[in-house]
């Protein structure tokens, strides 16, 4: 709970209030007394997890130049002839968009775990062996941060070695969010210091009915009885239970799965953080209060009706001043069977697996060597097994999945007169897509570019609408790497058809890239579509590739969508597998459920099917079966004899 003085939180219950809000970039101060519209601060989070707030802001004025620049925000409310401030918090402003037809601007900033969640970690950034709470303080040095930690379990405990070196696409704050869960406690920055709350159990708080202008209650969660550690998807799981409380109340279980850090002493680590979260509960709710403006994540409040009181623990905090001040706060339990709590939120996570299994009473053995990846709920996963019995040996192979939205996002897959499957076209000038070696040089994965000259190609893609209702908020990401010259202009467009909902990357006439990568970072779409489009002048020299529209606050690792297997050459997807030429163009075979095609040039030469094969020339070579005779070659001529079949 941010720190404010009793006068202060008076001042804020009573009936009428003065309020103005403040964020300050250096030696200049914007205020809603001059030139601040209005903000939204927003704050998710939960206990084995780290905190995120988001801060959106407008001001009247069109020529600012704060993207980069840190952002401090804070209101006060007037007490008297005097005014009293809170702080909000520290936060790095990342995007400004400019309305020429209003004349404001708006602001997008993160606090430090937000740009945390922007930074790849980089090998050799941190010195193991340490102990968790020295892990902490690196990551938070990192990043100029202090530490302030509390009673929380485990912080002693020794990692001998890099467990990152080998995980792709993780970022400190998921190393943030990994030291929480070791730790049953959450992450949190406070102004320049980050802290490791432990679960609170007494309320600090305690709120009436006159403090609140809307409140939803839900049936308790808890008590919390059981610890899980998990390794998934093997089910390898290590269980600490309280089972007297079971006995008496039932279960309540919280799961932690694929935590590096608790990974290779789960037997030693589990107890503590049972002891710690041993009976905790609260009330789920949705709470709109007067207008406070001090509370955090993690805060234990109490609700009273003046006989009832209800316990409730903060989840999520959504803070807006402008028209007025709003506040809304809410607690979610979390799903007991959520394998990757931890680590909710967009994030990416490879995890590699390799075990054998041993079943004495069955007779086989298996082995697996596995490599999943997880993005908020969607696992893709790629593995080998064998098993073998004592009367045979059967080996698996699974290739699948991707996190790309995007269909057909390298334009591999192509139709019978060489256009991408899955895209719209529109304009009078071309589009050439090709294979590239120094898109290949210059980091891109597919390997492949798209050059439009007075093109356009757009895709509609089905995402999750979000509206004020929804509490875990589904954000999206695009990124994408660009070649063009100063001459032309190219645009990249995503919009959800509503008047707020237009994300746009824009190279103008004079503006040159060399394979340099470009994002658009947490859309949040009003409508369940989103449609992208990119358009290349007719005079520009303009190519893209490496397009990647994913689930998740920040860009990712480009790759193909979920369920496609294609490269310049073969493309297996739910039409079937085609196989083109790499030196003919035109060239290709395309096998489906009910035939075998050949094509030249685009046009059908040879099939087979239920109706047999039509091709312009065939040869056999041992004979023609077609009951009930055959013809076989002799050594003068054919022979036509009776078939036996």
């Amino acid at each position: 709970m941010i720190e404010v003085s009793n006068d202060f939180k008076d001042a804020a219950k009573a009936p009428v209030k003065t309020i103005r809000a403040t964020i300050s970039c250096g030696d200049d101060y914007y205020t809603s007394e001059d030139v601040l519209v209005s903000f939204i601060k927003e704050d998710t989070g939960f206990y084995f997890g780290a905190t995120t707030k988001s801060l959106s802001f407008k001001l009247i004025g069109t020529e600012y130049n704060l993207v980069g620049k840190n952002a401090t925000v804070s209101f006060d409310i007037q007490n008297n002839d005097t005014w009293e401030d809170c702080e909000l918090g520290l936060f790095t402003i990342y995007e400004q968009t400019v309305n020429l037809e209003k004349g404001t601007t708006d602001f997008k900033a993160y606090d430090p775990v937000g740009v945390m969640g922007k930074a790849q970690y980089e090998l050799g950034s941190i010195n193991f062996p340490c102990s968790v709470s020295s892990l902490l303080e690196q990551v938070a040095n990192k990043f100029g941060l202090t530490v302030n930690v509390t009673n929380v379990p485990n912080l002693s405990h020794i990692i001998p070695e890099d467990l990152y070196a080998k995980i792709t696409g993780i970022t400190y704050r998921d190393i943030i969010a990994e030291i929480a869960g070791a730790t049953a406690s959450v992450a949190e920055v406070s102004g320049s210091e980050i802290q490791l709350r432990p679960v609170e159990f007494s309320s600090a708080e305690t709120l009436t009915y006159d403090n609140l202008k809307k409140a939803k209650l839900e049936p308790k969660y808890g008590p919390v009885n059981s610890v899980v550690l998990a390794r998934t998807p093997a089910e390898d799981n290590i269980v600490v239970k309280d089972d007297e409380s079971i006995a008496e109340n039932g279960l309540t279980e919280i799961k932690l799965a694929n935590n590096e850090i608790l990974d290779d002493n789960r037997q030693i680590l589990a107890q503590p953080i049972l002891d710690a979260i041993d009976d905790f509960y609260f009330y789920p709710f949705e709470i709109t209060t007067e207008g406070h403006g001090w509370y955090e994540i993690g805060d234990r409040l109490a609700i009273t009706d003046g006989t009832n009181t209800w316990e409730i623990i903060v989840s999520s905090i959504s803070l807006s001043i402008g028209n007025g001040m709003k506040e809304t706060l809410k607690g979610v339990a979390p799903n007991e069977t959520q394998t990757n709590y931890a680590l909710a939120g967009g994030i990416t996570k490879t995890i590699y697996n390799t075990e054998i299994k041993v079943d004495k009473q069955g007779q086989t053995i298996e082995s697996i060597v596995e490599e999943q990846n997880t993005l908020e709920n969607q696992v893709n996963e790629n593995y080998t097994t064998i098993t073998q019995s004592i009367s045979n040996v059967i080996t698996s192979v699974q290739n699948s999945g991707g996190n790309n939205l995007i269909r057909n996002s390298a334009m591999y897959s192509l139709d019978d007169s060489g256009l991408p499957l899955s895209w719209t076209l529109s304009g009078a000038g071309t589009i050439t897509i090709a294979p590239s070696a120094e898109a290949a040089v210059n980091g891109s994965l597919s390997r492949q570019n798209i050059s439009l000259k007075d093109k356009t190609i757009s895709q509609i893609i089905e995402v999750k609408a979000d509206n004020s209702s929804i509490t875990q908020k589904t954000y999206y990401s695009f990124s994408c790497k660009i070649k063009k010259t100063a001459v032309g202009e190219c645009l990249v467009r995503i919009t959800d058809g509503t008047e707020s909902g237009i994300w746009e990357i824009e190279l103008s006439n004079g503006d040159e890239s060399f394979y340099n990568e470009y994002s658009l970072e947490g859309i949040l779409p009003n409508s369940s579509n989103l449609t992208i489009s990119v358009y290349g002048s007719s005079d520009s020299e303009f190519s893209i590739t490496d397009m990647m529209l994913a689930v998740g606050d920040y860009k990712s690792q480009w790759t193909q969508a979920n369920g496609e297997f294609a490269n310049m050459q073969v493309t297996i997807d739910n039409n079937g597998v085609t196989i083109r030429s790499n030196t003919l163009s035109g060239t290709y075979t395309k096998q489906t459920p009910q035939e075998v095609s050949t094509y030249t040039n685009n046009t059908l030469t040879a099939t087979i099917n239920d109706d047999g094969i039509s091709a312009p020339k065939a040869r056999f070579k041992n004979e023609i079966n077609m009951s009930p005779i055959k013809i076989v070659p002799q050594s003068d001529g054919w022979a036509f004899v009776r078939s036996m079949d």
